[in-house]
């Protein structure tokens, strides 16, 4: 079933929102490909696209916190999260085009980013809130 953009997925910070909706259409197209019966485009365009975009992606997020007081803690477990997901990426890419393993994907893909753009990316928004109301009150 194709991810649908909504409010709960939104961060408030519009670049990592629209980057986010540019993910959820890639893992759709992914999806689309596998039903369409086109997996060999799915393994030569469409992987290759979600990796990239998501290590693009995921650069964003990670400047958002380094240099930022007292998140190393919070900096160093989303660089985790991000880590494993580009490996499971990059595990599939180079394994042998497999229609099963590309539906196992897909499936991990959709919970993936669910969950990580609704509760992990909002935390890494309101840390990135507190920090900058910290720092406007020691300006102030």
């Amino acid at each position: 079933m194709p991810l649908m953009w909504n409010k709960s997925l939104e961060t408030g910070i519009r670049e990592l929102d629209l980057q986010h909706q540019e993910l959820l259409e890639i893992a759709n197209e992914l999806e689309r490909c596998v039903n369409d019966g086109n997996p060999h485009r799915a393994w030569q365009e469409v992987l290759p696209r979600l990796s990239g975009y998501a290590l693009f992606h995921f650069a964003t997020e990670e400047n958002l916190l380094i240099g930022l007081p007292s998140v190393a803690k919070e900096l160093a477990a989303h660089i985790a999260e991000h880590r494993t997901f580009a490996t499971k990426v990059e595990e599939l890419r180079t394994s042998a085009p497999d229609l099963d393993g590309l539906r196992e994907f897909i499936d991990y893909l959709q919970k993936w980013l669910v969950a990580h753009i609704g509760h992990s990316d909002q935390a890494l928004v309101a840390l990135v809130s507190a920090a900058h109301r910290t720092c406007k009150n020691r300006t102030a």
